[in-house]
């Protein structure tokens, strides 16, 4: 009777082990709709096309990326090659499909409780497991089929850590101080780009990636809020653009750069023909928030979104960017251009394009404090005429050794 009690046990446990995976970070079911989809902690994807990055839907490869358009791979986010020679490197995320290897570790930590220890938390088959630092029982808050532990954070504004858990059919956020869990439905494929503040208020905000839009999670007042983007686009990052308090997103799409800030409930849009790149974001007039500086053909272009512009510098020809420092000692960097024929600085706070003329070849040795006065000076060598050279931009001059 034992013995038959035993294998009807070890056959219960190897049918479990059939249906079931478990990995660190979640459990993943092993059935016919499960081979359809994946669940991961950054998400849920059934059909290849959403990341966390963005929805590359009817994206060629290497078209849309977080970085730009780069239809015509004659732009990079560094530099303009009207040739074609300079072959950028293509972003083109994807939401990773293989499954973690079940030996790997993945537990999380955080105060779930607001005891002031440290919780584990982690998967297992049945749901999302809580071992208490302080010496309280472990919970386990129930979760049936696949799903997957996003991440650990600060989502309502309130004393205790909350728990993220991506599954079919919705995301979850566990609170740990009360034990609720509150479900948020999303239907088909989505992705978690992340969690940020973007209200300037008590909690995270979490990034929904969706076919047709970006969603908001506010959890602290339990709701959804869903910002259009028809077509592809793709996530360049978060950022304060504008001087205001909460964190902004920018949107990569064919035809504009686009800003959602959610604490406006505005997404403002910067209209850009053909292909271009985002070099970064840098404050270049010295006012609070960072502009963008984009590359394309024919010139850079400097979004200032705290204004609603955009202004537009000429540079013909192949270029590149050097990079952006302080040469003239007043607020905001300068962006240093690197062209045949010489170095140009946009200076973007006066609405300047200085040009230093360097004849043949040349290096910019770096950039560096020489005159004791504000601003760098940059480092020149001409190698055509095996002269050292620096740029003082504060004065406009190019003085050579």
């Amino acid at each position: 009777m034992e013995r038959k009690l035993f294998l009807i046990l070890l056959l219960c446990f190897c049918f479990l082990l059939n249906a079931q995976e478990v990995y660190s970070w979640g459990v993943a079911e092993n059935s016919s709709r499960n081979r359809e989809s994946s669940v991961v902690p950054s998400g849920l994807v059934r059909d290849g096309y959403c990341s966390p990055a963005g929805i590359f839907y009817n994206t060629r490869s290497g078209y849309l990326s977080a970085q730009g358009i780069l239809s015509t791979n004659k732009v990079s986010p560094t530099e303009m090659d009207e040739e074609g020679t300079a072959i950028p490197s293509f972003e083109k995320a994807s939401l990773p499909l293989k499954r973690e290897n079940k030996t790997e570790t993945r537990s999380l930590q955080g105060d779930c409780d607001n005891d002031g220890s440290t919780d584990i938390i982690y998967a297992e088959i049945g749901g999302v497991r809580v071992v208490y630092g302080g010496g309280k029982p472990s919970r386990l808050y129930p979760f049936s089929g696949s799903f997957a532990i996003n991440g650990v954070y600060d989502t309502d504004g309130k004393p205790g850590a909350e728990i993220g858990v991506v599954q079919i059919g919705g995301f979850h956020i566990i609170h740990g101080t009360t034990g609720n869990v509150k479900k948020y439905p999303f239907s088909g494929s989505y992705a978690i780009n992340g969690n940020y503040d973007l209200d300037a208020q008590a909690g995270d905000e979490i990034g929904i990636v969706q076919v047709g839009g970006f969603h908001i999670i506010q959890d602290v007042v339990g709701s959804t809020k869903v910002y259009n983007l028809q077509g592809d686009y793709a996530i360049n990052g978060n950022y304060d653009t504008n001087g205001q308090p909460g964190i902004k997103i920018g949107f990569v799409q064919v035809g504009a750069f686009r800003i959602l800030d959610h604490k406006a409930k505005e997404m403002r849009s910067y209209n850009l023909s053909g292909s271009y790149a985002i070099n970064g974001n840098y404050d270049t007039n010295g006012v609070e928030g960072d502009e963008l500086a984009i590359v394309q053909v024919g010139g850079m272009k400097i979004i200032d979104d705290r204004n609603k512009t955009m202004r537009s510098y000429s540079l013909q020809g192949d270029y590149a960017i050097n990079g952006n420092y302080d040469t003239n000692g007043q607020a905001g960097n300068e962006i240093g251009i690197v062209q045949v024929g010489g170095m140009k600085i946009i200076d973007d706070k006066n609405k300047d394009l200085r040009s230093y003329p360097i004849y043949g070849s040349y290096r910019i040795n770096g950039n560096t404090e020489q005159d004791g006065q504000p601003g760098i000076e940059i480092l020149i060598y001409s190698i055509s005429n095996n002269r050292s050279g620096v740029i003082i931009d504060r004065t406009k001059t190019l003085r050579w050794f």
